[in-house]
This record gives structure tokens, C-alpha cells and sequence, in this order.
């Protein structure tokens, strides 16, 4: 099947669309606009659920989504308990039908697999530096454990070449002598935590977990170990003494041929090789081992002292893989034998044979892939052929140990490596290439991270590179235009469907994610970017302009409250462009918070429909569409220098590095006029507020004043913002203090003022490589809620810092949390350290800032009152103490500033030295910090103004600006909320209005600095708290709590964070909250029941819209994210359960049972390795019950991966449909029968 549908797929559709009446608009609006339309539905907005419910919704949703406790309902109390025993161990529930015909099955298999195990259980006892006896000991008892508890019939526990080999290269990098007996006795520990891990996640149901190792992840990882093992091997097939115990390979090479000349064995290699090349042929082994049965080793266990973290450490990583291995294997065979394999009771029991092996001398088993195939293929029925093999290896533990004295290692060596040779799968690793390049680099990571470093460092790599994929695909989701299919009332994208045609006079686009904070950003400005675009190329074709923009919104399953304000930066845009913004389908959730949030209200509830149809049909061209067009696209980053000269290519360069070439063309004498006034109001705030900035950082004051001579030069001349007022920023200074005076506390020493310097270069440095790599979008993963509550937690602490100047406490705490100030103040007020004199002029100073910006925020026209307020109560304040020499009645003041220019600082850095890393650690925070605040500044400013911001300019403006002030004695700047907002209300034209301001503090800086030198810190204290209350914002938090419960979590795990730990954890802890997020979502995406909507061919979810009827002998389901290797096992059992339980409840309304799943794939946009092996999984199990799948609306991406991988091929290209509605046309009952 092509990117395109089939023509009769097509025209079923045509007949469907133009049957039925098309549609459905949102309530509300002018009813005169829609009078000659059809019928129009409402866009459903489903019943609003108390916080209870829906806490409880969500979380059944997501870990009970199986609904383990059904089956106890309405049961005796002797009933349940039956249940609870049957559910801990299957077997008593699978027991009762067990009969003479499976025993035979189970005997002959475990008779088979203990032929295999025995040999390479003494064989992998050697990967993990153990005796071979406790190879065997993991044999016997591990699978009895297993088969009580386990739920797979298929599964042959015991000990695994990849698990062996990674416990071994762990524990050997703790205690490097491998004989000794702590060695032991920290496998045990391992062994022992292991369990714990794999309980505790089968008990928590926090399996996913295990899905972050994806397929293409654990194809590279297995390859890798597989080549390592094998090369390891070669110290026995070799018969080399002194050998290695690193795992990469050129120490194995190394070792090999550093031992070429005197130390093989020839007798040892043609052993070896002999056994080897009769191992390939034959691949099957018999007999030999060695040993009595397991000695107890409880006591042995570490339970404290220097081992104890790294047993923990070793035994969560060697569990986690070996639980992912042993779930892979048991998913593989279950979907064979068409069963259900419980991914929990699998934890659980695989926990609990771990804790048991570690107190009876066994190592970590799990199950393995050789001995599990051998088990199917022997003709297994239950997991009663576990129990056979570990009767078979306790006689071989008891009788036929001495046998193997004489066994040559170099058998054992050959026996591995013929193990591990199907590990290595060049099949897979081609159809990965194929599929997703993404997948292929997490594959190829994993791979040479294994071969090239350690076993470990491979499993990073790959779950690295798959966090990463997952980042991207989150970050920078895909739009796309969609046209109208000829003939239908369906869009599709352009790109898939080359004969979609545009409608004039509208742009219809997709987006194809939920919209969350990591995209909210991007989202907005690439649908301005289209729109650009588009009307360029309307306006050279002589085409209409656009007045209406559409965003279907099927795939956006959820959006977050940096969601809607960027839907409302871009609604205020599109207005000033006399653009409509219009919305088609949204689906539950959304249309829920777009209430809650009124941007309905906003946007128009005549805006808001339930297709891109009825959009079009109510605000598109009327009449016939005759005049449908297409455009190609050929946007492109360097367009703009396309056919241009050198000499042209060079000044767009240096334009666009420096943006003041560009604009500066067209400055005139009234763009300066309103710079001048705007910067001389600027100068007037920003002063003081340097000076007390400064004390925030514990600085002295003459650093900030020099930041804002230095920093706004080099803004104007290469920032995108003509309203950012750059200079210290209150946050900031606080921040950096507190990271600086953590490690140096004496912040008056020469070193203290060095870090900083180096800070502050580094913060530049960070600023910039973001820039230049086009990294700019690392920096929205501080969501809008997430700032909120930093800034108000911030806001508080700043406040309470103050307190010291206000009150004229001497001794207060470097602390910034609330606590420690508290003390501190109270302890200043049992013990009298207050000085009158101070607290009048700070709380008199207070007062009338506050009074001043109440009146400024009042009458607009009066911002310049709040503006020039910090300076007359500088003034003021400073002629009072002159006059009344209150500096000698104990009133603080500021003393001395350092006048004069800048002075060079470059050679205070610290280059090298113990301070480099900790300025780059600190200059990193405090740069990401500052562009976060600078760039949510510059947006909201540039939406107000109509213009573009360009993010990637910013973060090199901003880099460039804090290194040349590291080199000239400035701290981290960036810009001001308070600053910036005065600036845009006094009439800032450009970026020159910095130049200006930069002018002003440089007079200060050569002529006026004397005259502070009687000003209260009493002042300035008063300075700051008066800036910082426009932090704290209530109404923020109170619409946050309203829109997502989910960033509410994360606005106060970010305030509670500051207020009482610090800044940097509370940063830590509010990204910590928003990654939860984003992995909550991708990995526990919705999967809705869709009916048919009364008189349409429309087809929405049955929940949203309760008059949609479900269709007679199919379940249709939307999948509602792309299908990732973190989501696809749940989609795939999701989808599963559905169809249970809809044959359960239409058995009991005497319906018909479901024939075919239809899955709409409208939301999916993407799909992985993992997502195809799961749909393939699906498909056979769908198959084995009689039940046909079939895909509807795949998009272009998916439908080239369906293709690569052969899965339409398995499918049936018949079966891949344009629309539900085609699908129903064709699989589903007879018209009358609906």
C-alpha cells in the first residue's frame, strides 16, 4: 500500500461523507452566520468530576488499569481468600486442570532443559567471577520459587550469560580480588536487592519502569555483551593464565595477543574449538556439574557497612535487566501460545525467588532465551517444567558432582560462546535502520558503549539516547497544513496527499502532540512561521491573503497551562494581523481546560467546532469550492540567503548577528525620542535597584552598576527585544549569591568575587553554546508553573532577607531558607539587636513605594510616579541622614562606592583550579536561570508589540553580553521585569533605549557616586522588597490549580522548594515534577472508545459525546500519543482489555461479539521499533480469537514505518483505511442495520 489510500478505500468514503450531513459546530455565536448550514453538533464537553473522582480515575487508569480487585467483588470472605492465594500463586488456580497429558509435555521439556542448563550453569557461574557450584544452586532453587508464583508457562529460569556477565564486571569494580569471601558474600547482597527491586515494583505495579529499556535498546545491549562475552571466553578457549577482568575490548584484545608468544595453550584450543564447532552444529548439550545442595548464606548478606550501597547499587541495575529480559521472553512466548502474561505477578515472583536464592547461596536468575525456546520447542505445557529441571539439577547436585572434575574450561568457554551467538541479531539491527534512525542510534549506542567501555555504561548510552528520542519527539512535535481531499469533506496533510488542495483565504493546520510546557513555546511559533510562509507564497501565486488560521486539535490529547498562554500570546498576534484563529475538535480534556481557563471566552464559542468541515463550511469561501490551490513548501532556515552575492551574504550575516544593522537603517528622530524618555525613566529605577541587587548577591555595589553600564551596550546591539531593560535581576543576584556563599562563606574575600567573575563567564558561555546549537528549548522545561512558584517562593525569601536592612539587624543568617530567617529575626527581637532610627526610614520608604506602584498600576498614564519613586526615596533618604547624621545613631548606610569606569577582570577568572567546576556549575544554573526569565520577559512583550522574538538571537545576545561583563568586573545579567515593564509603558521604541539607560549609570558611575555614600541600607532594603511583590501571583496559582492539577505540583514543589530547602533543589525539584510529568503521559497514553455521531460520518469519543452509538460487531479505539517503546505494552494490553470487556458486557445484553478493532491513528503521529513489534504482537493475538484489526487514518510518518517493517503486508493492505467511516463502510453492518 502506498502513502496514499486505495481508490476504492477513497471512494467509500466520498459516498459516506456526502450521504450524511457534515456537521457539527460548537454552540453559541451568531446564529445568523450558520442559518443556511446543516445541523450542527455541539463540541461535547464532558461533565466536570469532584478532585476525588478524578484522582481516583487517574490513578486506576494507571496502575489498575486491569482492574486486579474485580474479580473479588461481591465474593464471601473464604472466597476471597481462595482468590488472594490463587492470585499470589497461579498455580493453585492452573493446578486444578493440570492432568496426566500436560505432565508428559512439562517432564519431556524439563528433562530437555536441564540437559542445556546444567553445563551452562557451571559455565556462567564463570562470567560473574563465582564457583560453578553456585551456577547450579540458582537452578535448583530459583525455578521452584518461579513455578509457584510465575504466570508464564513458557519461561526456564536459571542464570543468564548477559545478567552473569554484568554482575560479574559490577562486583568486580567494588572488590577486585574475586576470590575472596567478601566477594561472595556482596553477590549475595546484589542477589538480595535484586529481589527487593523486582518486588517492590511488581507490588508498587511501577513495571513500566522496565519499558525505558526499549527494543532497539536491548537488540544493541545483547549484541554488544553477546561479542563481549565471547571475547572473554578466549582467556578459557585459549587456555591463557593471566587474562583481564575489564570487559571492553581492546583490554581483552590487549590481553589476547600480549600473550600470543608463551601463554596459549595448543592442547587447550583444539578442545576447545572442537567442542565449539560441534556446539554450533548440533546446539544441544548433555550432562556434567559439581557440589551438595545450597547452604544457607542469610548470615552472609551485607546488612551494613562499607558494602551495603554498592550491593544495593549493583543488585537495582542486575535486577532491572534481568526483570527486563525475563518480561521480554515471557511477552514473546505468551503472544505464541495466545495467553496472558501478568507483568506484575511476573515481578513479584521474580522478586521473590531472587530474596529467596539470596538467602540459599544462588546468584541473580532470571529467564533465559535459549532454555526458554528449548522449553517451547520440547512441548511445555505449565511452568511444572521448571520443576522437573530443578529435581534434575538437585540429583546432579547430589550424585553427579564429582564427575566433573576432569572437565575442561575450555569446553565451559566454547559452551558460551555458542550460547550467546543468537544474541547477536544483524536481522533486527537492519529492519531498526529501516524503520527508525532513532531507534538505530539508541541500538548502536548501546552496542559500542558495551564493546568499547563496560556492560553499564552501554545500558546508560541506550536509555540516554532513548530519554533523549522521547525529549525530541515532546519538544518538537510535528505540524503539518492539511488540504481538502477532492470530492470528500476530509483534510489530510499535504505532504501524504499531494492532490489535497488549500482553501483560499484560510490555512488549516495540525498539530500532531499534546501541548505542554517543553512545546508550548515552539508550538506557537511555528504555526506564526506557516502563516508567514503561506501568505508569501499566497501573496508571489496572487492568491488571497489568509484571514482565517485553523488548528485541528484530534491529535492534542491534553494541553497545560503554558499550553493556553501560549494559545493566547497567539490569539493577541493573530489579531493584531487581522487573522481569526479558529479551532476544530478538541478533544475532552482540552475543551475542559480551555473553560476553565476562559480562553473559549476568549477565542469566541463560535470559534470552536467539532470538525475542520464545519470551520470551513462556516467561515471558509462560499459556495461551490472552485478555487482550491496548492502550494509546495520550501521553507527553509537559509532561505532568505538564497541567490544573494557574496557581499549581500555577508551583510545578512552581520545583520543577523547584530540586529541593530538591520533596524538601526530605519531609526528617525521620533524612534529616539521615545528611546530617550524610556531610558532616562529606566535609569532612574534601575539605579537603586543595582545597588541593592548587589547586597543580594553579596557583592559590593559598584559590580551591578557596571553590569548596567556594560551589559545593555552589548544588548542593544545584538538583542531581538525592543522592550528588555537589561541588568541585575533580584532572583538572579539572590541565586547566585546563595550558590556563591555555599562555597565560599567569606563572600569579602578576593576569591568569592573571582567565582563570581568565573560564574558569571561560565553562565555567558552556557547562553551562548545554547544559541549557536540551537538549543534554546532546553530552557522551557522550566514550565510557566514551575516559574510562578520559583519566582513567589524567591519573592518571599528576598523579602524576608530584607528584613536585616529594614530592621538594622547586625547578625543574620547566610541561610535563604525560611526557617533559618525566621530565627534570625526572631532571635534579633528577643535580644533587642533592632534599630529604631532604621525601621522609620525603611518602613516610611516602604510605604510610599508601595502607595506609588499602587497608583502606577492604577493610571497608566502615571507609571513614571512608580518609576522615579526608588530614587526620590534614595534622595530624600540620603539628605535626611546628611542633615541628621543618623549614621552615628546606628542607622547603616551604604558608605562607599567605587566610581570610575569598569576595571578589566579577565585575569580574575578561574581557568583552572578546584573553583573552575564549581563556577561552571554555578554560572550554568544561573545562566539557564537568567535566559528563562529574560526570554519569558521578551515574549510577552514582543506579543504585546507585534513582533518576533527570535529565541536563539536572545540566548547569544544574552551569552555574549555576561561574558564580555565577566571580563569587565560585571555579575550575571539579564532582564527585569520591573525595569522592562516601564521601559515598554514610557514609550521604548528599539533597543537603543539601553543604550541610553547605559549612558545614564555611566555618569552615575563618574560623577555621583560620592553622594551615596549616605544612604540607609534601610532604603534599598525597602527598594527591594518593593520589587519583588509583583512575584508572588496568586491569581497565577489559582487558574494553574484550575487548568492542571499535574504543574500545580509543580508550582509548589518549586515554592515549598525555595522556601525551605533552597534555590537549586527547589529548581531541581520543580524540572523533577515536569520530567514526571511528560513520562506520565508518554507513558500512560488514553486509549477512548469512538461511536458514530447521530446523522454524520463522524465518529468521537463515546465519553465526550454520550449520544454516540458504537457500531454492531466492531470496538473502534483511538490511541491518543504516538506509540513509543515506553507505552507500547500498554497500549497493546489496553486495547486487549477493551475487547474483553466490551465482549463481556454485550454478552450480557445479548449483542452481537466484536468481529473487528478498528483503530483510528489520528493522534498517532509516530511509532517506534517497539510500538511495530507490539502491533504485530496484537495482530496475532486478535487472530487467534477470530478478530480482525484494522488501521484508519494513519499519517505519512507511520504509514512509511507500517510499510518498512512489512507490518501492512501482515495486516492486509484492505484493511488500512483514509477514515473510520471507510471502515465501517466496508467491515461493518448493512446501513439499515445501524
Amino acid at each position: 500500500m502506498s502513502q496514499r489510500v486505495s481508490d476504492d478505500a477513497m471512494a467509500e468514503v466520498i459516498a459516506e461523507t456526502r450521504s450524511d450531513s457534515s456537521s457539527r459546530r460548537h454552540g453559541g455565536g451568531d446564529d445568523a452566520v450558520v442559518t443556511d448550514l446543516p445541523y450542527m453538533h455541539r463540541v461535547g464537553t464532558p461533565p466536570k468530576q469532584p478532585l476525588f473522582q478524578e484522582i481516583k480515575h487517574s490513578l486506576m487508569e494507571t496502575f489498575f488499569a486491569d482492574k486486579p480487585f474485580h474479580k473479588f467483588k461481591d465474593q464471601s470472605g473464604s472466597r476471597k481468600f481462595v482468590l488472594a492465594l490463587q492470585s499470589l500463586f497461579p498455580i493453585l488456580e492452573w493446578g486444578r486442570d493440570y492432568n496426566l497429558k500436560k505432565f508428559r509435555g512439562d517432564f519431556v521439556s524439563g528433562l530437555t532443559i536441564a540437559s542445556l542448563c546444567i553445563p551452562q550453569d557451571l559455565a556462567y557461574a564463570k562470567l560473574a567471577y563465582l564457583d560453578p557450584w553456585y551456577g547450579l544452586y540458582s537452578s535448583f532453587v530459583a525455578p521452584l520459587v518461579y513455578a509457584f508464583m510465575g504466570t508464564s508457562r513458557d519461561i526456564a529460569i536459571g542464570p543468564v550469560a548477559v545478567v552473569s556477565l554484568l554482575l560479574g564486571s559490577l562486583l568486580s569494580s567494588e572488590i577486585s580480588d574475586t576470590k575472596s569471601h567478601d566477594y561472595v558474600r556482596l553477590a549475595f547482597t546484589a542477589t538480595f536487592f535484586a529481589g527487593v527491586t523486582q518486588l517492590a515494583l511488581g507490588v508498587c505495579r511501577l513495571g513500566f519502569l522496565i519499558d525505558f529499556l526499549s527494543h532497539a535498546a536491548i537488540v544493541g545491549f545483547m549484541a554488544g555483551a553477546a561479542i563481549t562475552i565471547a571475547m572473554q571466553q578466549l582467556k578459557g578457549l585459549l587456555g591463557i593464565k593471566n587474562f583481564t577482568t575489564k570487559t571492553d575490548i581492546v583490554s581483552v584484545l590487549h590481553s589476547v595477543w600480549s600473550n600470543v608468544h608463551h601463554g596459549w595453550n595448543w592442547e587447550t584450543i583444539l578442545i576447545g574449538l572442537s567442542f565449539l564447532i560441534f556446539l554450533l552444529i548440533t546446539k544441544y548439550i548433555v550432562k556434567h556439574i559439581k557440589s551438595g545442595v545450597n547452604p544457607s548464606s542469610a548470615n552472609e548478606i551485607f546488612f551494613s557497612g562499607k558494602y551495603l550501597g554498592a550491593g544495593v547499587r549493583v543488585g537495582i541495575v542486575s535486577g532491572m535487566v534481568a526483570l527486563t529480559e525475563a518480561v521480554a521472553i515471557g511477552r514473546t512466548f505468551a503472544a505464541m501460545k495466545d495467553y496472558s502474561l501478568d507483568g506484575n505477578k511476573e515481578m513479584v515472583a521474580m522478586g521473590t525467588m531472587n530474596i529467596v536464592g539470596s538467602l540459599t547461596s544462588c546468584y541473580v536468575t532470571t529467564g533465559s532465551f535459549s532454555r526458554s525456546a528449548v522449553n517451547f520447542m520440547a512441548g511445555c505445557q505449565t511452568a511444572v517444567s521448571n520443576i522437573v529441571m530443578s529435581i534434575v539439577v538437585l540429583l546432579t547436585l547430589l550424585v553427579l558432582t564429582p564427575l566433573f572434575k576432569y572437565t575442561p574450561n575450555a569446553v565451559l568457554a566454547s559452551i558460551i560462546i555458542a550460547a550467546v551467538v543468537n544474541l547477536v541479531n544483524i536481522e533486527a539491527m537492519v529492519l531498526l535502520w529501516k524503520i527508525d534512525k532513532f531507534d538505530f542510534v539508541a541500538c548502536m549506542g548501546a552496542f559500542f558503549g558495551v564493546i568499547f567501555k563496560s556492560v553499564e555504561i552501554g545500558l546508560l548510552i541506550a536509555v540516554a539516547i532513548s530519554f533523549a528520542k522521547i525529549l525530541l519527539q515532546v519538544t518538537r512535535p510535528r505540524t503539518a497544513v492539511l488540504g481538502k481531499l477532492p470530492g470528500t469533506t476530509v483534510y489530510r496533510n499535504i505532504q501524504q496527499y499531494p492532490k489535497a488542495a488549500q482553501i483560499p483565504g484560510m490555512l488549516i493546520i495540525r498539530i500532531d502532540s499534546a501541548i505542554y510546557f517543553s512545546n508550548s513555546n515552539y508550538i506557537k511559533e511555528r504555526i506564526l512561521r506557516w502563516l508567514i510562509e503561506e501568505e508569501s507564497q499566497r501573496t508571489e501565486s496572487e492568491l488571497p491573503g489568509i484571514q482565517n488560521l485553523i488548528v485541528e486539535m484530534s491529535p492534542v490529547t491534553d494541553i497545560d497551562t503554558s499550553g493556553i498562554h501560549a494559545f493566547e500570546e497567539l490569539y493577541k498576534t493573530l489579531q493584531k494581523r487581522e487573522v481569526q484563529l479558529i479551532l476544530a475538535n478538541p478533544g475532552p480534556v482540552v475543551i475542559e481546560k480551555l473553560h476553565a481557563s476562559k480562553l473559549t471566552d476568549l477565542i469566541g464559542e463560535d470559534k470552536i467546532f467539532l470538525t475542520v468541515a464545519d470551520a470551513v463550511a462556516t467561515f471558509g469561501p462560499k459556495g461551490p469550492l472552485e478555487t482550491l490551490f496548492s502550494i509546495s513548501d520550501n521553507s527553509s532556515l537559509m532561505r532568505k540567503y538564497k541567490g544573494k552575492s557574496k557581499t549581500r551574504k555577508l551583510c545578512l550575516c552581520l545583520q543577523s548577528i547584530f540586529p541593530i544593522l538591520d533596524w538601526g537603517r530605519y531609526y528617525t528622530i521620533r524612534n529616539l525620542r521615545g528611546d530617550f524618555i524610556a531610558g532616562l525613566t529606566t535609569a532612574s529605577l534601575c539605579i537603586p535597584q543595582d545597588i541593592a541587587y548587589a547586597k543580594l548577591a553579596n557583592l559590593d555595589p559598584h559590580h551591578a552598576l557596571y553590569a548596567s553600564f556594560v551589559t545593555p551596550l552589548v544588548y542593544a546591539a545584538m538583542g531581538s527585544s525592543r522592550d528588555i531593560a537589561i541588568g541585575p535581576a533580584a532572583v538572579v543576584s539572590l541565586l547566585l549569591g546563595a550558590m556563591l556563599s555555599h562555597d565560599i562563606r567569606d563572600y569579602k574575600s578576593h576569591e568569592y568575587l573571582r567565582l563570581a567573575f568565573t560564574a558569571t563567564f561560565f553562565a555567558g558561555v552556557t547562553q551562548l553554546a545554547l544559541g549557536v546549537l540551537r538549543l534554546g528549548f532546553l530552557i522551557d522545561f522550566l514550565s510557566d508553573a514551575a516559574i510562578v512558584g520559583f519566582m513567589s517562593g524567591a519573592a518571599i525569601i528576598i523579602s524576608l532577607q530584607q528584613l536585616k536592612g529594614l530592621l538594622g539587624i547586625p547578625h543574620f543568617t547566610k541561610k535563604t531558607d525560611v526557617i533559618s530567617g525566621i530565627g534570625s529575626v526572631k532571635s534579633a527581637i528577643v535580644h533587642h539587636e533592632w534599630n529604631l532610627e532604621t525601621i522609620i526610614i525603611g518602613t516610611s520608604c516602604l510605604i510610599f513605594l508601595l502607595i506609588t506602584k499602587y497608583i502606577g498600576k492604577k493610571h497608566k498614564k502615571l507609571f513614571w510616579v512608580a518609576a522615579i519613586a526608588p530614587m526620590t526615596c534614595v534622595i530624600v533618604s540620603t539628605i535626611c541622614v546628611y542633615i541628621t547624621r543618623a549614621d552615628e545613631k546606628g542607622v547603616s548606610t551604604i558608605k562607599h562606592i567605587k566610581g570610575g569606569l569598569n576595571s578589566v577582570s579577565a585575569n580574575e577568572i578561574f581557568f583552572r583550579g578546584k573553583y573552575v567546576v564549581r563556577g561552571f556549575r554555578i554560572g550554568a544554573v544561573a545562566g539557564i536561570v537568567a535566559l528563562t526569565e529574560a526570554v519569558s520577559i521578551g515574549r510577552t512583550f514582543a506579543a504585546m508589540k507585534h513582533y518576533t522574538l527570535d529565541g536563539n538571537k536572545e540566548m547569544v545576545a544574552m551569552g555574549t553580553m555576561n561574558i564580555v561583563g565577566s571580563l569587565t568586573s560585571c555579575f550575571v545579567a539579564t532582564g527585569s521585569f520591573s525595569r522592562s515593564a516601564v521601559n515598554n509603558m514610557a514609550g521604548c521604541e528599539t533597543a537603543a533605549s539601553n543604550i541610553v539607560l547605559s549612558i545614564v549609570v555611566l555618569l552615575v558611575l563618574t560623577l555621583f557616586t560620592p553622594v551615596f555614600k549616605y544612604t540607609p541600607n534601610a532604603v534599598l532594603s525597602s527598594i527591594i522588597i518593593a520589587a519583588t511583590t509583583n512575584l508572588v501571583n496568586i491569581n497565577a496559582v489559582i487558574m494553574i490549580w484550575k487548568i492542571d492539577k499535574f504543574d500545580f505540583m509543580a508550582c509548589m514543589g518549586a515554592f515549598f522548594g525555595v522556601i525551605f530547602i533552597n534555590l537549586e533543589y527547589a529548581l531541581i525539584i520543580a524540572v523533577s515534577i515536569s520530567f514526571v510529568k511528560i513520562l506520565f503521559r508518554v507513558t500512560w497514553p488514553k486509549v477512548v472508545v469512538l461511536g458514530k455521531i447521530p446523522g454524520t460520518s463522524i465518529y468521537r469519543n463515546i465519553e465526550q459525546y454520550p449520544k454516540a452509538f458504537q457500531i454492531t460487531a466492531m470496538l473502534i479505539l483511538r490511541v491518543d500519543s504516538p506509540i513509543y517503546f515506553t507505552n507500547c505494552n500498554f497500549v497493546k494490553d489496553r486495547i486487549l482489555r477493551w475487547l474483553r470487556y466490551e465482549n463481556e458486557e454485550r454478552a450480557e445484553c445479548e449483542l452481537a461479539e466484536i468481529e473487528y478493532v478498528v483503530v483510528d491513528m489520528s493522534a498517532v503521529s509516530d511509532i517506534d521499533s517497539s510500538g511495530i513489534r507490539s502491533f504485530e504482537r496484537l495482530y496475532h493475538s486478535l487472530e487467534k480469537i477470530h478478530v480482525q484489526l484494522v488501521l484508519a487514518n494513519v499519517g505519512k510518518i507511520v504509514m512509511e514505518k507500517l510499510q518498512e517493517s512489512k507490518l501492512t503486508e501482515l495486516i492486509g493492505r484492505d484493511k488500512i483505511f483514509l477514515s473510520v467511516a471507510g471502515a465501517v463502510i466496508t467491515y461493518g453492518p448493512k446501513r439499515e442495520e445501524l
